[in-house]
């Protein structure tokens, strides 16, 4: 599926792996030396952020639709988050269990995934265009 669809999957399924990596490594440290109150802040704007700079990252290997594949790291974070998130309230103890998170958390929050993904492989096509654009050729 690879070549033929033209899609770079390994490195979307590692970019969204790596979106999500880097979300926990930030935040976990942050939630245990302040709380939980920043907590919500650094995933929503972390989110945008840290996906655009990876679906930029992934964005740049591609030969063609450059957005596409950003926006394709944003759902694989988001999907990857959506499985850690329902494992661990499954598998928590009864009195840790949580319903679900705020809905304005996952509009934001994975809204940005698939803004800051987009928006990333949008640059890295417009630098990969200027890019070859640019170029003078010499006898």
């Amino acid at each position: 599926m690879g070549k033929s669809s033209g899609l770079l999957w390994g490195r979307i399924a590692l970019g969204g792996f790596l979106v999500e990596a880097v979300l926990i490594a930030i935040t976990v440290p942050v939630l245990t030396w302040v709380g939980d109150a920043p907590v919500t802040y650094i995933g929503v704007i972390g989110s945008l952020v840290v996906t655009f700079l990876f679906g930029m990252w992934v964005a740049r290997r591609a030969a063609s639709r450059q957005m596409l594949h950003g926006l394709l790291v944003g759902v694989v974070a988001m999907l990857i988050y959506m499985a850690l998130f329902e494992a661990g309230r499954r598998f928590a103890p009864p009195e840790q269990q949580t319903a679900a998170q705020p809905l304005i958390y996952y509009v934001f929050g994975h809204g940005f995934k698939l803004l800051g993904g987009a928006l990333g492989g949008l640059v890295a096509g417009r630098r990969r265009v200027t890019g070859t654009g640019d170029r003078i050729a010499t006898a």
